[in-house]
């Protein structure tokens, strides 16, 4: 999900013209009274994300009207909330804080909605509970909004333990999260309270994310096929994904709904993907999912039925490798079986319109930059493994290439910052077996950034924000983490992955 950017100060309160000290309109006034029924008070909200931006959305007041907001428990709140809060731009005290509430007042824009975009930047953020509650002074109050601030997590399988790192400057998060069993997806819940974790098997653990290093207090069994678990920021799981195999013909692929309600049958979806199988829409009421044969089906979540479907690729391809909804675009890669260049489709959600587009290189998985862009990254053949193919608005640019040789092995997002320009971080494995990072941005392309040997052995590359790259996937199964404010690269002390780096990233 693209995080919007949030000018200063650092809460908005989008189309408020008048504060709180301001007298109301007279015809505000009036036509409040002259109202037949209050509109019901509903409160929406993105993911409570350490290092990004938390969307606040009321609505139901009438236009112009006075809108009170209690903060419950302030001496254990996030430190940005509470800052965002103390904001004299934006809230006005009202009389009664101590040390269990703090009461401030707004008011509501023409359209009777209070609007805020907290950025939860500090440090101390992460980890921490808060509940809010919002009132229009005359009776009416929303249910306490409760939200738990969470870091953007690598999960990481050792040997009997799970490893939670900070994806934002790569330190391990205590304590370890207990229990053998390969990792095969996580997600958090809409409020951050909850980690679901899904194990081979069909095992789907339900944790605290209070007590990650006791016991989940529920387990659920789904069927042994089930490989994946679809979900969105914001919204928790949507379903888990169940693909059984067979000879000749696979049988049918099921979406299973997590709140009981009947399985959804598609078509067979035995063929491995080397990306993402799904798509979920930010509001997570829409779904895309990949079957075999390159067709691609729209799932309505909240009705749990399937609607219309396409065919991916161009002709030759055979699979669809990744997808990725990035604005209102939905991003399809298909490959080819010999390994050579593939193709990808763009589905323009507003229009309709199906755009096929031939690729550069052989697709393994798309990047989203968050800002329109997206990075392809090449499955490393011979001819096309050093080519960085870039999509910009739906459509693949010119591709750059790299000068010094080598293949691309992976691609990782840079937030930016005042030193660092964004863009994204190449992972580049030489023709000597050495590595080496390259930078990409829209106005410079490819260029060197660390060579070899200070870039260590591994074949991914994540991170989140401008702090740290972490490297994983080498021989040795080591976590190694840049500081990309030093440049120094160290391997994280205890960490090792049990076998190939199967992972997950949350939200």
């Amino acid at each position: 999900m693209s995080r919007p950017s949030v000018p200063s100060p650092r809460v908005a309160l989008l189309a408020v013209a008048v504060l709180l000290g301001a007298a109301l309109p007279a015809g505000a006034q009036d036509g409040r009274r002259g109202a037949a029924v209050a509109p019901a008070l509903e409160v929406h909200h993105s993911f409570p994300e350490a290092g990004g931006v938390l969307r606040l959305v009321v609505e139901g007041f009438w236009p112009g009207s006075p809108v009170e907001v209690l903060l419950e428990d302030p001496t254990a709140a996030p430190p940005s909330v509470l800052e965002a809060l103390d904001d004299p731009q934006v809230f006005r005290p009202l009389p009664g804080d101590d040390a269990g509430l703090l009461r401030r007042f707004a008011v509501a824009d023409e359209a009777g909605r209070l609007v805020l975009g907290v950025e939860l930047d500090d440090p101390e953020d992460a980890g921490r509970a808060f509940g809010l509650v919002f009132g229009d002074g005359e009776g009416r109050r929303t249910d306490r909004l409760d939200l738990m601030v969470q870091p953007p997590t690598l999960l990481l399988p050792a040997r009997d333990h799970i490893v939670r790192i900070d994806l934002r400057d790569g330190t391990v998060i205590t304590p370890d999260i207990p229990g053998r069993g390969g990792l095969l997806a996580a997600a958090f819940s809409a409020d951050g309270f909850l980690g679901h974790l899904l194990r081979r098997g069909g095992r789907l653990e339900t944790w605290s994310t209070r007590n990650w290093g006791g016991r989940p207090f529920a387990v659920t069994r789904l069927a042994p096929d089930v490989d994946d678990l679809a979900h969105a920021a914001g919204k928790g799981p949507a379903f888990a994904v169940g693909r059984p195999e067979g000879a000749p013909f696979a049988p049918p692929g099921r979406l299973v709904f997590l709140d009981g309600r009947e399985d959804l049958t598609l078509d067979p979806m035995s063929r491995t993907i080397t990306g993402r199988r799904w798509a979920l829409a930010e509001d997570g009421f829409t779904a895309f999912v990949a079957e075999d044969d390159l067709l691609v089906r729209e799932v309505d979540v909240l009705a749990g039925t399937a609607h219309g479907m396409f065919t991916a690729g161009l002709p030759g391809d055979r699979a669809v490798s990744d997808m990725v909804l990035e604005g209102d675009r939905l991003h399809v890669t298909t490959r080819r079986e010999d390994g050579r260049p593939g193709s990808l489709t763009v589905l323009d959600l507003r229009t309709g319109w199906l755009s096929p587009f031939e690729l550069a290189v052989d697709p393994l998985r798309l990047v989203a930059l968050g800002d329109g862009r997206l990075l392809v990254v090449p499955a490393g053949g011979l001819e096309t493994g050093g080519v960085l193919v870039v999509v910009e608005e739906g459509v693949p640019a010119p591709a750059d290439r790299l000068d010094g040789g080598g293949r691309i092995l992976d691609v990782a997002p840079l937030a930016g910052g005042d030193s660092l320009p964004g863009g994204a971080a190449v992972l580049v494995a030489q023709a000597d077996g050495a590595h080496r990072l390259e930078r990409w941005d829209a106005g410079l392309g490819l260029r060197p950034w660390i060579a070899a040997p200070g870039v260590p052995d591994a074949t991914r590359l994540l991170a989140a924000g401008d702090a740290a790259l972490l490297l994983l996937g080498g021989a040795d199964g080591r976590v190694h983490r840049l500081d990309l404010t030093a440049g120094i690269v160290e391997a994280l002390p205890g960490v090792e992955a049990s076998g190939q780096p199967l992972f997950a990233v949350i939200p």
